[in-house]
């Protein structure tokens, strides 16, 4: 008796007249549609059901193949059998369970692909070495579908636990939780050529979503010139000042955005374009250069004209020393560091893994329990700091010894000037997406879109607006009271900071209150439930203001101890506020 069992997966070859199909009878097979569906070649390996096939993009007579036997193969037109197989008994780190889905690596030359499993996990595979990258762990259930996006460098993961997972395609780190509606089951990921969007199919209908990389990848000079990445692009360009007659942008909250004004592009050039996806942009401390990094490749574009590639290379990260020079680390956990005429002059290797490096002040060093402060010129750790979550970035202030380590849900802001790092402030659930040092102070931007900033690390941070959408956050040293703003459609905005609010802040904090009683009637009116807060903050006379009569009691003692000058007084609203 002939038993029919159902087909899982057909496949159309993009430049042949070929089809595959896959199926529950542990086969693939090959047939030719101009020749009345004839059947070219049946392809023999997997020992069980083949739920998934996929071509290379780069070479469209080479396929992967997905199969509950645990195993990935991949295949050439021209033989009936597998050129590899990924996982099974022959690899150690392969899937535990049936492989569900499989994909190539489609935005640069390196011969990825990925997989996943009802094991509940994913892997990111180099199919020349037979070796396993990665493994993507978090969801509950299986996973079900996996694709690396064709424009963006991520990707993405799907699941039965009714979750998509948003990674990036570079470091495989996860960025994104996002939770799919009415708890849909998904089991397909589509995307289009060139679109930033993707659809996913769910038990529950389709799900359309737009991706973007959300916060624009830009850096300013001492000078005001602006360097952006757009896609693969390099632009260089430079905004009108403040005061070109642009209106305000409506963003519907305008009570909230009262000092934002947008600004005219006044010039905007292509500079170059890169033969990888930019994922991160900075001038050098000096302005001498910018650097773009990208898919383990970096360029050092010199950042006067002619504007022109000085250096190129390859590595996983690349960060720049503030006293000039630059440090890169490749796949290993050695670090090589550079002077400021690209010269090597240094190498450091750690005695554990390191997870990541970050420039500035010191060469910071991270790894999955600690954080270590390198002197750029002798190579020596000066200090060590222990972290409890993954960290994000490191910020260090120009001025001082001060260091932002933002990691994954913290903020924690240090003093290295003393031994093993004096922690000044530590902001819990906080999870910064973009900062800056200006004034002694850090400025900010929380994954809730907040402009905030905190003064010496020694004060509560204080939230200056609201954002509408993701910014990318950046200053120019000659004009330190004002912070420009760029969106994902490259609109630049300017914010004005309350400079004479923070520099009375930052006087109090060390001590200075003669000069900060000077500085004290600059700050405008509306501004004075800041310095209440502040102070109460601050707890500089220890009361509890929960009426009108305690706070009237405490703006006397602050009149008293000679934090504010006598005759102040402060609105009503601002016990409110404390």
């Amino acid at each position: 008796m002939l038993t029919l069992l159902p087909l899982c997966v057909l496949l159309f070859i993009p430049t042949l007249p070929y089809l595959l199909s896959s199926s529950h009878d542990n086969k693939i097979k090959l047939w030719n549609w101009d020749l009345d569906w004839c059947l070219l070649r049946v392809f023999v390996g997997h020992s069980a059901s083949v739920v998934h096939v996929t071509f290379n993009p780069k070479d469209d007579n080479t396929f992967a193949s997905a199969s509950l036997d645990n195993t990935t193969k991949i295949w050439s037109l021209g033989s009936h059998s597998p050129q590899c197989t990924l996982g099974g008994e022959e690899h150690q780190e392969g899937h535990l369970d049936g492989v569900l889905c499989v994909d190539y690596f489609t935005l640069s030359d390196k011969p990825y692909l990925i997989t996943c499993s009802a094991d509940q996990t994913a892997k990111v595979w180099d199919y020349q070495t037979k070796r396993c990258l990665e493994t993507l762990k978090g969801h509950t259930n299986s996973v079900t579908a996996v694709c690396f996006h064709p424009v963006i460098p991520i990707i993405i993961t799907v699941s039965e636990d009714a979750t998509a997972f948003i990674w990036l395609a570079t470091t495989f780190r996860l960025e994104k939780t996002l939770k799919l509606r009415s708890n849909s089951r998904c089991f397909a990921i589509g995307h289009g050529t060139g679109s930033y969007q993707a659809v996913f199919g769910c038990n529950r209908g389709p799900v359309l979503m737009e991706f973007s990389l959300e916060i624009p990848l830009a850096s300013m000079d001492k000078k005001g010139t602006i360097v952006f990445a757009k896609h693969r692009e390099i632009y260089v360009g430079s905004a009108a000042d403040k005061g070109t007659g642009i209106e305000r942008p409506c963003w519907g909250y305008e009570e909230k955005l009262w000092d934002f004004e947008g600004h005219h592009w006044v010039f905007r050039h292509l500079l170059t374009t890169c033969d990888f996806y930019p994922e991160s942009l900075e001038h050098s401390p000096d302005d001498r250069s910018v650097v773009v990094c990208g898919d383990g490749k970096y360029i050092i574009i010199n950042n006067s004209l002619p504007r022109k590639v000085a250096s190129s290379g390859s590595a996983l990260e690349f960060v720049w020393s503030s006293k000039g020079g630059h440090a890169v680390k490749g796949d290993s956990s050695q670090i090589e560091i550079f002077n400021k005429n690209f010269d090597k002059k240094g190498t450091v290797t750690p005695p554990y893994s390191v997870e990541r490096i970050f420039g500035g002040t010191y060469l910071a060093v991270s790894s999955s329990d600690f954080i270590d402060f390198y002197d750029w010129e002798k190579c020596v750790v000066i200090s060590r700091v222990d972290v409890t979550v993954k960290t994000r970035n490191i910020y260090c202030s120009e001025s001082d010894d001060l260091v932002a380590i933002a990691g994954d849900s913290s903020l924690k802001i240090l003093d290295l000037n003393c031994e093993g790092g004096k922690t000044l402030s530590v902001a819990e659930d906080k999870c910064v997406l973009d900062g800056v040092w200006v004034m002694n102070c850090f400025i900010y931007i929380t994954e809730h879109d907040e402009l905030t900033y905190c003064v010496g690390g020694r004060s509560e941070a204080t939230v200056m607006c609201f954002l509408p959408r993701p910014m990318s956050l950046m200053v120019s040293p000659a004009n330190p009271s004002r912070v420009y703003l760029m969106d994902e459609e490259f609109n630049l905005f300017g914010y004005t900071l309350p400079t004479s609010l923070i520099a009375y802040q930052r006087l109090v904090l060390r001590g200075e209150l003669v000069q900060a009683l000077e500085v004290f009637p600059s700050i405008p009116e509306e501004e004075r439930i800041s310095v209440a807060r502040f102070l109460a903050d601050l707890e500089v006379t220890g009361y509890k203001c929960e009426t009108l009569e305690d706070f009237a009691k405490e703006e006397a003692r602050w009149i008293e101890l000679g934090y504010v000058p006598p005759g102040t007084t402060f609105p009503q609203t601002s016990v409110q506020a404390l």
